[in-house]
């Protein structure tokens, strides 16, 4: 059974264009921010979906659209939300700019190492900033497809009779299990907290979608349509920032890792960005559920522990 749920994940990994994102190197290089573009690329993206699929959808439920509606972001082997931000989005609004090469950014970034590694032959996500807050552009594919999965464990568990805050931590363990295996610890030896936060709030995005109160979408005349625009604001936050939320490394890929923060942070002008950046998100951060629930987890020593590592090095989270 195991090998059937790794063989799984490494088929959904496939359709992940980057493995990981060098978070500092684009908070010390900020780029412009590009909320509004991707608001108005998300908006256009289900009007889209709506109007293509008009006739069939009709006979569906909310629910039924919400989940192809979503699904229609997904791209064989890049989501489309991540090949528009990778290669439609002004340069302004990435770092680093497309006329630097994989290679060079690899070189650059907190990964870069001589000798064999893995993440060189997968690129590393630009990093974009949305609603002030510097993430690389993967998170938006977790936001979007990941969060579809968060959803689907949700509901599921719902229906099994299951308490709400159960249901949710169930949906939080298939991404903490992501994690821990091929999509990060096994994969890429990074365990990214920042990733399952946009897990977290793709699944909040989906159990949004239809709400009764104040739905994205209903039926005028017998055809659903687009009624409440979707704002990134009320889901992006300070913990999609690996600065902010830092990863957890295997210790094959932290001896890289803290060589080249020391030498390119700590010991340079730039740490006094990431500190003010870092005391600016301190401010503004709301933990969420699952924020809460993973630290939870990590006390009880379940899953890497991201802020130990690098709070063995001065420089940070003083």
């Amino acid at each position: 059974m195991i090998k059937v749920i790794l063989f799984f994940l490494f088929s959904i990994s496939v359709s992940v264009s980057a493995l990981e994102t060098d978070n500092f190197l684009a908070e010390v290089n900020s780029p412009s921010d590009s909320t509004q573009k991707i608001n108005e690329f998300i908006n256009k993206h289900i009007d889209i979906s709506l109007k293509k699929y008009s006739n069939k959808f009709r006979k569906y439920s909310c629910d039924k659209v919400r989940q192809k509606v979503l699904k229609s972001f997904r791209g064989f082997i890049v989501h489309d939300i991540e090949e528009f931000i990778d290669q439609s989005l002004e340069d302004k609004y990435v770092y680093p700019s497309r006329d630097i090469s994989n290679k060079e950014y690899y070189r650059q970034s907190i990964y870069g190492k001589e000798g064999f590694d893995h993440l060189k032959y997968f690129h590393l996500s630009r990093g974009i900033k949305v609603n002030d807050v510097v993430f690389g552009s993967d998170k938006f594919s977790h936001f979007i497809s990941t969060g579809i999965r968060y959803f689907h464990f949700y509901q599921k568990a719902l229906r099994k009779g299951l308490s709400e805050e159960k249901a949710m931590k169930k949906a939080i363990r298939f991404g903490t299990f992501t994690e821990k295996t091929i999509l990060g610890w096994l994969g890429s030896k990074v365990f990214s907290y920042a990733d399952l936060e946009a897990n977290f709030q793709g699944f909040l995005f989906n159990k949004s979608f239809c709400d009764q109160g104040n739905p994205y979408i209903k039926k005028i005349n017998g055809t659903w349509s687009r009624v409440l625009n979707f704002d990134a604001r009320k889901f992006v936050n300070p913990y999609w920032s690996e600065v902010f939320n830092p990863s957890a490394f295997t210790k094959w890929r932290f001896e890289s890792v803290k060589r080249n923060l020391e030498q390119k942070y700590c010991a340079t002008r730039n740490i006094e960005v990431l500190l003010e950046r870092i005391g600016g998100y301190r401010k503004r951060a709301r933990a969420s559920f699952s924020v809460n629930h993973l630290e939870s987890l990590r006390d009880l020593g379940k899953i890497p522990d991201g802020k130990g590592q690098l709070r063995e090095m001065s420089c940070f989270y003083k």
